[in-house]
């Protein structure tokens, strides 16, 4: 598990899949410049634990795809300055091999330091919660929104559990056969209110498209050594935070806001990318 931070505070959670990159949500971009970032791997909890790692990001891949209002491609890359020291603690999680879509009751868990109370405090240690797939049709109805097939929904069915603010980017981990190891499928991309667990998480379900996508950015990196001047740098995303069905010009800017922190509405981040472009595939990339 990895823990995203600005300026020292945890922000969204991640996954290491190499050494030098971690996988997680794309509107854990935020407003912030790619300096203020940091990884932190191998603790259970931020606060005492010796056993953990600190490393700055050097480069966010967010996907080109993912804008506002769509609910998709919420998935980003995340480029490390140096690599993570492998050990008992640090481990790599290795992306699925096969893609097939997870079938409604297959039984999943996530974890993260995200919020736990009505105080919006996130956990120093790290939570864990057991979930169920459910079927789409059902969480399309839920969030009336037409979420796409590269989209998984989970929740907990006694209504007890489910990702907080602060989860974005946590790993979905399901048993998709049984006996059988947990394979990642997914990446926490939002959801109902903390303690509403009336409505299920959504999670970009690490399918084909999004797994061609991160080969192709890991080949792009080596072709340029990962030297920053090779690449065409943009600004820092400007985000806001707006309820589904507003226009984002009559939203005015504000400090970042995890997503489905306010009821009834449920809330997303918007981002613009300015000054950002393509490069080679569609790949963009921020620095």
């Amino acid at each position: 598990m990895a823990s995203i931070q600005v300026n020292e505070k945890h922000s969204c959670g991640g996954a290491l899949i190499e050494p030098q990159w971690v996988l997680t949500a794309a509107h854990c971009s935020k407003d912030t410049k790619v300096v203020e970032l940091e990884v932190v791997l191998g603790a259970h909890s931020l606060s005492k634990q010796k056993t953990k790692q600190k490393i700055k990001v050097m480069k966010m891949f967010p996907h080109p795809n993912f804008k506002w209002p769509s609910a998709g491609d919420d998935i980003m890359l995340l480029q490390l300055k140096n690599k993570a020291i492998l050990n008992k603690f640090v481990s790599t999680l290795k992306l699925p091999k096969s893609t097939k879509s997870v079938k409604p009751g297959t039984k999943c868990s996530v974890a993260g330091w995200g919020e736990t109370n009505a105080a919006h405090l996130h956990s120093d240690t790290l939570k864990e919660a057991n979930l169920t797939v459910m079927k789409m049709k059902i969480c399309k109805k839920i969030y009336s929104l037409n979420l796409t097939k590269n989209l998984v929904c989970a929740g907990d069915k006694n209504q007890q559990q489910d990702v907080c603010p602060g989860d974005s980017g946590d790993p979905l981990l399901c048993k998709m056969k049984w006996p059988g190891p947990t394979v990642y499928i997914g990446i926490a991309s939002f959801g109902s209110p903390c303690k509403d667990y009336t409505k299920p998480g959504v999670y970009t379900h690490l399918s084909n498209k999004y797994l061609s996508w991160i080969k192709n950015v890991y080949e792009m990196s080596r072709k340029t050594n990962g030297a920053p001047g090779n690449f065409n740098s943009g600004s820092v995303p400007s985000c806001s935070k707006i309820a589904i069905g507003e226009s984002p010009s009559s939203v005015s800017r504000s400090h970042f806001e995890s997503v489905g922190d306010l009821a009834p509405k449920l809330h997303y981040q918007f981002c613009i990318y300015t000054q950002l472009k393509p490069l080679h595939n569609g790949i963009k990339v921020i620095i």
